[in-house]
């Protein structure tokens, strides 16, 4: 049975979202719209519980709503906001180092692209070269 939330939910997804995964889905008879995450687990618009097996992204290393990443987020808006790409700043340039150190075999210039998204990319690998030494 799918409330009338649920089922709402679904016509906006299938219409402005994603509309082949959410007639793939129905197809399958899966009818779930995601509400309350925690963890590893995930309850559905209806509250029924769920154990999340696909943990895609971020959600398989740190879980869904993890606490260190919600505190860190919430004391970074303390005082942070999204900034302004043509300006340098300290938090973002700790970041693109933190990163850059995190993965040493990759060298990445973010020169061109200052954007979170786009240094996400090229420390992932794209429009990057493999370092031959210290940076």
């Amino acid at each position: 049975m799918t409330s009338a939330a649920k089922q709402h939910a679904l016509e906006l997804a299938e219409r402005y979202v994603c509309p082949d995964r959410v007639r793939v889905m129905a197809g399958a008879g899966i009818d779930l719209v995601m509400g309350k995450r925690e963890g590893y687990r995930i309850w559905d618009v209806d509250g029924r519980e769920l154990i999340d097996i696909h943990l895609n992204g971020g959600v398989y290393n740190l879980g869904h709503r993890n606490p260190d990443v919600i505190a860190a987020l919430t004391e970074a808006l303390q005082t942070l906001d999204i900034g302004n790409h043509h300006i340098p700043s300290t938090e973002r340039a700790a970041l693109a180092e933190r990163l850059v150190d995190l993965t040493p075999l990759w060298r990445c210039s973010a020169a061109s692209q200052p954007s979170a998204s786009i240094l996400a990319l090229k420390v992932s690998g794209a429009r990057c070269s493999l370092r031959s030494g210290p940076t």
